[in-house]
């Protein structure tokens, strides 16, 4: 069955379809000759290599890029058909491409859709995301990541096909998220179904199941730019906090001016004695993290752990005003791991 025209307009539409399909099989044709390939190839030769039980990322460069070429080569036959269809038809479509001429019928060029059985493993894809990571995260947030991604491992299991875990699956993992218990001080890690919970006052807090579930997104998300999966099993599920107290409203209740001016009036911050008597008045300031801390946290408002979590990297310049940037991954000078001192 050819192109059907949904207008009053058929000779626009085909004009349209026609200038459509000759801009496809040129831009496939360059790519082709170029032996580079954009994100729909590739996702789709993964797929294909999947759904024949072949290990893609395991071949040698040369017949990862011949399988690249022969999906490109498919969409380009498929093209042509359509160009075919908008003049003909019925007439039986002969394939151009010697690489289809021995197909049965147009169907054996049309590509399938995701396969949910084989692929990779989500263990497998987990450590791979890992490692790359290493090379752009510090040492604290490949932790973090790694730790907050073990739960979708002990959700779902080391030897998931990550192309199995579809967006329904991925809902019910959020949550059963919202239903973890949270833990309370060290102690035997439990398996995530024996921390489930039905007191609602002993789960994780809210913004704790939105960062779980916002790292495990940038997970899928990085899966899908990666050509490892063909769509984004994340993309519209979200975690809905709930609604926060109205804006003016304080949680707690600010310092006084007198407070203010007995904390910094003090000898830490006017001077001490020495390093060993810092609240006895002296002519030493002492510059280290008892002097800054607090003079950071009433400039800023930031939280004693973001603040002595900063390194040098959170430093930053906008408009030549000096900014800190307070991030997930970190700034800091690569390597170093030192805080700002």
């Amino acid at each position: 069955m050819g192109f059907l025209p949904r207008t009053d307009q058929p000779d626009i539409e085909i004009d349209e379809q026609r200038d459509l399909s000759l801009t496809r099989i040129r831009g496939l044709e360059e790519q082709i000759t170029m032996k580079v390939f954009d994100a729909e190839i590739r996702t789709r030769a993964l797929l294909l290599a999947s759904q024949s039980g072949l290990p893609f990322f395991e071949q040698s460069q040369a017949v990862q890029i011949d399988i690249m070429e022969g999906v490109a080569r498919a969409h380009v036959e498929q093209a042509r058909l359509l160009l075919f269809r908008l003049k003909d038809r019925l007439t039986p479509y002969a394939a151009i491409d010697p690489l289809f001429t021995m197909a049965p019928s147009e169907n054996a060029i049309l590509l399938q859709g995701p396969a949910t059985s084989g692929g990779i493993k989500l263990r497998e894809l987990f450590d791979t995301y890992i490692e790359c990571g290493k090379s752009q995260w510090v040492p604290k947030t490949v932790a973090s990541r790694s730790r907050q991604l073990q739960l979708l491992l002990d959700y779902f299991g080391d030897e998931t096909p990550v192309a199995a875990i579809t967006p329904p699956r991925l809902r019910d993992y959020r949550d059963a998220l919202m239903k973890l218990r949270a833990r309370k001080g060290p102690g035997p890690s439990l398996p995530f179904a024996a921390r489930q919970t039905t007191d609602v006052n002993a789960r994780i807090a809210p913004k704790t199941v939105l960062l779980l579930f916002e790292t495990a997104k940038c997970f899928f998300r990085w899966a899908y730019q990666e050509a490892h999966l063909a769509a984004d099993p994340s993309r519209d599920l979200q975690v809905k906090l709930p609604a926060t107290k109205a804006k003016g409203k304080r949680s707690r209740k600010p310092f006084t001016g007198d407070q203010l001016g007995k904390i910094f009036g003090s000898p830490v911050f006017q001077g001490s004695l020495s390093i060993t008597h810092r609240t006895r008045p002296g002519d030493k300031r002492i510059y280290d993290a008892k002097f800054w801390v607090p003079i950071i946290a009433h400039y800023t408002g930031l939280r004693l752990s973001e603040i002595i979590q900063l390194q040098l990297g959170d430093i930053i310049v906008i408009d030549g005003i000096d900014c800190i940037s307070v991030s997930e991954d970190g700034g800091g000078e690569r390597g170093s791991g030192d805080p700002v001192s």
